[in-house]
């Protein structure tokens, strides 16, 4: 007992010096820890395991993994995107005014409300991390950022396949 009390105190002591997750969030970011160039998830309607879940993260260089299933489930599969599909991204990345889609705000009723889906997507930009949830934001998918990111997940979902 007195080994599990132990391990339980060097625990929390491990995480004090940590600090606490939120002091580290800047401007409200929900995603401080991402260092990848983007990163998708989505959620909500109802699979064997629970809420369907799946996520992408396209990392600087390209590589990208992508799970499926409850969060935090194993990679289904990863790969890498061209060297010229990261310098497009990149550039939309930076070109995109994330406040201009910030402030469309999302009035319709989340797919999630009916056994849909709610897609996010998670730029690291200059600034910071932009967090876009379709169903926070209305999210107009012919801007090219998102058209570009909605072709490079169908790309790399079809692989799977």
């Amino acid at each position: 007992m007195a080994k599990y009390a132990r391990m339980i105190c060097v625990g929390l002591f491990a995480v004090s010096l940590l600090g606490s997750p939120s002091r580290a969030r800047k401007r409200g970011d929900s995603q401080s820890g991402f260092g990848g160039l983007m990163k998708i998830t989505e959620r909500g309607g109802h699979c064997r395991y629970g809420e369907c879940y799946s996520e992408l993260i396209i990392e600087k260089n390209g590589d990208y993994a992508w799970a499926q299933g409850a969060p935090g489930a194993a990679i289904r599969r990863k790969g890498r995107i061209s060297a010229q599909e990261v310098l497009q991204l990149t550039a939309q990345i930076k070109a995109t005014k994330f406040a201009t889609i910030k402030a469309r705000k999302f009035i319709g009723t989340c797919p999630r409300a009916y056994d849909g889906r709610e897609r996010t997507y998670i730029f690291n930009t200059a600034e910071g991390i932009a967090a876009i949830s379709a169903c926070t934001y209305e999210v107009d998918s012919t801007l090219p950022l998102f058209h570009m990111a909605n072709d490079l997940i169908a790309g790399i979902y079809a692989r799977e396949r």
